[in-house]
């Protein structure tokens, strides 16, 4: 228990770090450490913990000791995958214990939290394997939200649930399930699914659960139902969030959000509600209930609500100060049951139970006002700490910056080399940032710090990354040059603003950035840029294969046409129909668009053009300095970028092409859905169809 307990402070405090207050830190790792200790170390031993005590067997008590000492060895700074070791033999113990259960008592919710045991293996193991968190995290949100849906699905019993409900729950669990697995080929629409699952899941406790049913009742019955029913209106609202900000699922505020209305909202709400029972089962100590208990959970959910609200409207400074009450309402969960379990005997315990009632308020005073000092020489919280680096996949693009001063982030970047589709029928090797290719949108203010941490763990070839926004040799290709199965770092300074294309400089450079490697970073300018109502991120390229365009099965490089300069594909975000169909872009009429378009190449530029529309407002070759109006079409050479912002004056499906026309063909095509009433006095067919032209 006491390490279940040492690793919550810790956790509390990699998440404080991590969030960009002031604190002492043993190295930069350590606020990376903040998600593995919280889940592995605080959660898994706990859950695992409670199921040793409960099952009254020596072996199951493996789960809380690998799972400790797997977060002990990620604060130690040893490699993921020795770390995750331990983790993934723990989630695996943990199986066999609700396998075993099962086998006593055949029952719906043991099969449940297995399930949810072998969430927790998958997430590990993709651990194991170098995954990067962001891929692991919807793994370990099953695991927690399963494990507390089969104990809720257990207690559900005395009411004796009708086959049809029953029914409803496992179609609930199902997509969860499929959701986590789908993400491993087709991520966001598996975290989508996922968040359908959440959603299901909390509607059937809101619903079905004993909850009200407790709450209606006085003392710790009502302060457990509150708590239960609460949380299972955060696990709605995260599976709502799963499912509308699913692109964003890599870092950032959104990224917060969706990650903590779950593992705060729902996985703390349910611990509040059952430590008055939990703890005393473990530990052997009393813990009588107190009204002063809703303060903790009142604080809660009140702090939550503010980080989510700084989260979702983009405000930094209220996410900051929402966290930092997160951490406060945690400690004084913790002063509260101490309290309670010096309270059962006063006469001898009045000493301590003074003494712990003014460090409950003292306590978070003094990390209240430690987190927040800031003298004359001190650099200010957001230089020292870093923060996680505003990103998203394509078309997805961050929201605007809203701090107002520079900030030292963190570009976390993890190499894969994986088979996908190129084409209807056609797979090819692409070699990825984050496994996409394109890589990340990174969006950036000009005077960041921003440090690049390569992760080339899973990589069969040396890797690196050339940023064209990073004044020094090589664009930093030297000093991020990594081997595979090894991972480097290097920070850089964000000298101008612009759109900058990244890519791999590993040798043969044209191979690499042929096979995938590539991306846009936007380095905003001190007074941002003009506000919009829609960004897109889009990015040209180029693949030569041995196999003539549209050959089944797996294509494969070809040098010999990348030498002669004539590719079998050019397309859009790194797929024939990326852009098209349920890919399209999304508008209405009166709206203003803006596009952040790329052209990696490696040879051919670029003559971007939207048939059907006129540029208001051109920004060439990535400067934000005087852009262009009323422009038609615009010339984007190879390793190269550009910003178009144009308004939808009429509806209808506008065509993205690279107007060298002849690569449509190739794939260059996309399409802008616009959505509105007519406007005939701007635009009148007098055909039912009046097509995208050309």
């Amino acid at each position: 228990m006491a390490l279940a307990g040492g690793a919550l402070l810790v956790a509390l405090w990699s998440g404080l770090a991590r969030l960009g207050w002031t604190l002492p830190v043993p190295d930069d790792q350590f606020p990376l450490a903040h998600g593995p200790v919280m889940v592995i170390g605080f959660l898994g031993t706990l859950i695992g913990l409670e199921r040793a005590v409960a099952l009254g067997r020596s072996w199951p008590y493996a789960v809380p000791a690998l799972a400790a000492l797997s977060a002990v060895a990620a604060l130690a700074g040893v490699s993921a995958r020795l770390s995750a070791l331990p983790a993934a033999v723990a989630a695996l113990v943990m199986a066999a214990v609700f396998v075993l259960l099962y086998r006593q008592q055949p029952s719906a919710h043991f099969i449940v939290m297995t399930l949810s045991a072998l969430a927790w293996v998958g997430g590990n193991v993709l651990w194991l394997g170098g995954s990067p968190i962001f891929r692991l995290v919807p793994w370990w949100a099953a695991f927690l939200v399963l494990m507390i849906a089969g104990e809720r699905l257990e207690l559900s019993r005395i009411r004796r649930p009708p086959a049809r409900v029953r029914a409803l729950f496992h179609v609930s669990v199902t997509a969860l399930i499929a959701g986590i697995l789908v993400s491993l080929f087709a991520f966001h629409f598996g975290l989508r699914l996922a968040g359908v699952g959440f959603v299901a899941i909390a509607l059937w406790l809101i619903r079905y659960d004993l909850a009200w049913q407790s709450a209606r009742q006085s003392g710790l019955p009502r302060f457990m139902g509150v708590c239960l029913i609460a949380g299972y209106f955060w696990l709605l609202a995260a599976g709502l969030l799963w499912i509308f900000f699913a692109q964003f699922f890599a870092a950032g505020l959104y990224y917060d959000a969706m990650l903590h209305a779950i593992f705060l909202g729902f996985v703390f709400s349910m611990i509040f509600a059952h430590a008055p029972i939990i703890l005393p089962t473990v530990t052997g100590l009393a813990l009588p209930f107190h009204n002063t208990f809703y303060l903790h959970a009142g604080l809660l959910h009140l702090s939550l609500f503010l980080r989510v609200a700084g989260d979702l409207g983009w405000r930094p400074a209220l996410q900051r100060w929402g966290g930092m009450l997160n951490v406060l309402a945690v400690l004084l969960f913790l002063a509260n049951n101490v309290r309670s379990i010096l309270s059962v005997r006063p006469t001898t315990r009045s000493g301590a139970m003074k003494t712990t009632q003014r460090l409950a308020v003292v306590l978070p005073l003094i990390l209240l006002l430690g987190c927040n000092r800031n003298s004359a020489d001190q650099k200010t919280a957001a230089n020292e700490t870093p923060e996680a680096a505003a990103m998203s996949f394509p078309p997805a693009v961050p929201p605007p910056i809203a701090r107002t001063k520079p900030a030292h982030v963190v570009v976390d970047l993890a190499v894969t080399e994986e088979e996908r589709s190129l084409a209807d029928g056609v797979t090819y090797e692409f070699w990825s940032y984050n496994g996409h290719t394109p890589g990340p949108f990174i969006r950036l203010r000009v005077g960041d710090t921003f440090e690049v941490r390569l992760d080339n763990s899973k990589g069969k070839l040396t890797h690196t990354v050339d940023f064209h926004a990073v004044t020094g040799p090589g664009g930093g290709a030297g000093a991020l040059m990594t081997n595979p199965g090894e991972k480097s770092a290097a920070t850089f300074k964000a000298l101008n603003a612009g759109l900058f294309v990244y890519h791999c400089a590993a040798p043969p450079i044209p191979a690499h950035m042929a096979n995938g490697l590539y991306g846009l970073v936007l380095v905003e300018p001190e007074k941002g840029l003009p506000k919009v109502d829609r960004e897109y991120y889009v990015m040209q390229s180029e693949f030569y294969t041995e196999e003539e365009i549209g050959t089944p099965g797996l294509a494969t490089f070809s040098s010999n046409k990348g030498y002669l300069e004539k590719p079998e594909y050019v397309v859009f975000n790194g797929h024939v129909q990326a852009l098209t169909g349920t890919g399209s872009l999304q508008a209405k009429v009166g709206e203003t668009a803006r596009l952040y378009v790329g052209n990696i190449g490696p040879n051919l530029t670029s003559s971007f053009h939207v048939i059907g529309e006129i540029f208001d407002r051109v920004y060439r070759e990535g400067s934000l300095a005087d852009p262009e109006s009323d422009v038609q079409t615009t010339v984007i050479p190879a390793g190269g970028a550009a910003i178009v912002d144009f308004k939808l004056q009429v509806p209808g499906d506008y065509a993205l092409v690279d107007h060298s026309i002849f690569r449509t063909d190739r794939g260059a095509l996309g399409i802008l859905s616009a959505t509105g009433n007519p406007v005939p006095a701007v635009f009148n067919s007098h055909k039912a169809d009046a097509g995208s032209g050309h």
